[in-house]
């Protein structure tokens, strides 16, 4: 029978150690998974969500927009990776001290806001509501008495803005016109370099302006694509692996819902916001062909929600502040209840993994030809193995609690649980490239439920039948 328990207790600390050194090895795999869940979507959603419709736009000749104003611009230029020129040839990443003798680093060149278009920075006034919050009906109903004006298409589903009057709708409709043509009537115009800006307030039927990007082609429905002109980068710039549109569902690659407001030279404006000289100066051999083209302005309103699920939407909201959901979605990443249990598990995996293996060593010894327990109460080492034992319990409760945490409703992903209900509230690619980000997490955490659970077992049973 002391051989059978002997067997029975080595057994189980065998068991108990491979499941410490089985929660290391899970816990990394699911932080490497979850930082290629498709979590671009719910970002760029969050983004729209949280601006305001613009209200007013003035130019101002330099670089900074009066106090109370944005710049229309919402745009960076992406910057460049570090380099190793050899030569003729340029790779990219750091030269190898080793592989590329004779070769010279070339420093990464980091992201700059643009600020100027066409000689002028275009500075906007903003409303204080965002998408949210403002008062919305769908295309075929009626404005309340309340707010009786009808002010323009609010979103991608068409639906209407209202407001109290004429002169509180936001910008409908915005132009770029030449220096010789006429303003119409109702617009006010704007004046840059070689164009003027023309903007009007009571087209009820225009597109209402919220959120602009720059990009060399219509732009792609995944924000870390760039729709590039030829469809393809230098090897430095920051997007050369996503130089053109791509997606993963079975839908159009490119976003539609923005509207081209104006072509301009990229070239010019490089220089207008300084950033073509550093440029040249960091990399002497850039191409001219990737800066001699055009590049265009574009525009569009928010990614549309249906009225009756936005009011659904706003019920659930905790707190009664939208800003809370702007945040989840738009740090959809780096919010996940996995970014700060990952690190302290990682921890205590290790030292839960260390302490089972002094525990192990602790409990046994080996022994004429074989191992034997210590199981003399008044041995020491049998002492400090109850200690470990503690600790190792205690350890296996920090990674059950990283496990069992994605399904609580206290999470952060927990919070976004009412965007699994919006089947049939969104447009078709909006839905669906929302859904896949939130399927993952689903998935993600019922695997998440069953391998911690198992686990928990085999290393709590570990550490109650090696001290009965």
């Amino acid at each position: 029978m002391a051989n059978v328990g002997q067997a029975c207790s080595l057994l189980f600390t065998i068991l108990t150690l491979l499941a410490q050194i089985a929660c290391l090895v899970i816990i990394c795999i699911c932080y490497v998974t979850a930082i290629y869940f498709s979590h671009d979507f719910p970002e760029s959603l969050g983004y729209n969500w949280s601006l305001s419709p613009i209200l007013s736009i003035q130019a101002v000749p330099g670089s900074a927009c009066p106090t109370g104003t944005t710049n229309l611009l919402q745009d960076n230029w992406p910057g460049t990776n570090a380099g190793c020129s050899c030569s003729a040839e340029m790779k990219l990443d750091a030269c190898n001290a080793v592989h590329d003798l004779g070769c010279s680093d070339v420093a990464p060149i980091n992201k700059r806001s643009y600020q100027k278009w066409d000689g002028y920075s275009i500075c906007a006034t903003t409303d204080t509501k965002t998408y949210l919050d403002l008062s919305i009906i769908d295309a075929s109903g009626s404005c309340p008495s309340s707010s009786p004006v009808l002010c323009g298409k609010i979103d991608s589903l068409g639906n209407i803005l209202c407001a109290t009057s004429t002169t509180n709708c936001p910008i409908n409709d915005i132009q770029f016109i030449s220096k010789t043509s006429a303003v119409p009537s109702g617009y006010t115009s704007v004046s840059l370099n070689t164009k003027n800006l023309i903007y009007s307030k009571s087209v009820s039927t225009g597109n209402i302006l919220v959120q602009t990007k720059i990009s060399d082609e219509q732009p792609c429905s995944i924000t870390n694509q760039q729709n590039y002109y030829g469809g393809s980068a230098y090897i430095l710039d920051y997007f050369y692996a996503n130089a053109t549109c791509t997606t993963s569902v079975d839908l159009s690659s490119l976003d539609m819902a923005y509207t081209k407001l104006d072509t301009f030279s990229y070239e010019t404006l490089l220089n207008d916001n300084n950033i073509l000289t550093t440029l040249l100066t960091t990399i002497p051999t850039y191409p001219s062909t990737r800066y001699a083209h055009d590049t265009s302005l574009y525009y569009k309103n928010y990614i549309g929600l249906k009225p009756s699920c936005r009011s659904a939407l706003m019920s659930t909201m905790q707190m009664g502040n939208a800003n809370i959901w702007y945040d989840l979605l738009k740090n959809a990443k780096n919010n996940a209840i996995l970014y700060p249990h990952v690190y302290n598990n990682w921890i205590s995996c290790i030292v839960s993994t260390a302490v089972t293996l002094i525990w192990a060593i602790l409990n046994f010894h080996y022994k004429g030809g074989h191992w034997e327990t210590t199981r003399s109460k008044t041995e020491a080492p049998f002492i400090i193995s109850i200690i470990f034992s503690i600790l190792v319990f205690f350890g296996t409760v920090c990674n059950v609690s990283f496990f069992f945490a994605f399904s609580t409703s206290t999470n952060n992903f927990g919070d976004l649980a009412p965007f699994n209900n919006l089947t049939g509230c969104m447009d078709t690619k909006s839905e669906e490239l929302l859904l896949i980000f939130l399927n993952q997490v689903n998935d993600y955490k019922t695997f998440s439920l069953y391998v911690g659970g198992i686990l928990s077992i085999i290393i709590l049973a570990g550490v109650v039948l090696l001290h009965t």
